[in-house]
């Protein structure tokens, strides 16, 4: 008995099980479609990419240029930058700093990478690897990531790394 409903419950929940991995698999080849296709447009294909959550980042190294997208397709935030046009980049890490009884945690809501341009009057880009209202409490890789492509990008750059991290206390 307990064997025959071990085996039910194995068939009633892997169809949910391969359509939510499908669905997944589905969010990132169209992720990596728009990516590859924002790499096209000037003329480039991507030497590397990264996909998490519901974003992307791409690179043409040759041409120096690098592609993001982040969010779902109503309202996605998508970015080309010509490498050449960037002065310097840093990984930006807000945080702020819960104090509790016995002690204090320190909670991060957004991790972005912060590219100045060299043209006094171009604003900086921002791309948001992570934000704690969109994509939970929870940071997993995406430190590791925006430390990563800070690297490459000032690979490219020929500068080197920096971390900015602001807090603050509430």
């Amino acid at each position: 008995m307990i064997v025959l409903s071990a085996v039910l419950v194995a068939l009633l929940f892997t169809p949910f099980i391969f359509f939510r991995d499908g669905k997944e698999k589905n969010r990132k080849k169209a992720l990596l479609a728009l990516l590859t296709e924002m790499a096209a447009a000037d003329g480039g294909h991507l030497s590397v990419h990264e996909l998490w959550n519901n974003a992307g980042i791409g690179m043409d190294a040759q041409n120096a240029f690098l592609v993001f997208a982040r969010g779902e397709e109503a309202q996605r935030q998508t970015a080309r930058i010509r490498l050449n046009q960037v002065k310097s980049c840093r990984v930006d890490v807000v945080s702020r700093t819960v104090e509790r009884k016995s002690d204090a945690v320190k909670i991060i809501e957004v991790v972005a990478l912060e590219l100045q341009m060299k043209q006094a009057r171009e604003t900086s880009k921002r791309l948001v690897f992570y934000d704690s209202e969109v994509d939970g409490f929870a940071v997993s890789n995406e430190l590791r990531l925006a430390e990563l492509w800070q690297t490459r990008i000032r690979e490219v750059l020929g500068s080197a790394p920096e971390r900015v991290a602001r807090t603050a206390v509430a």
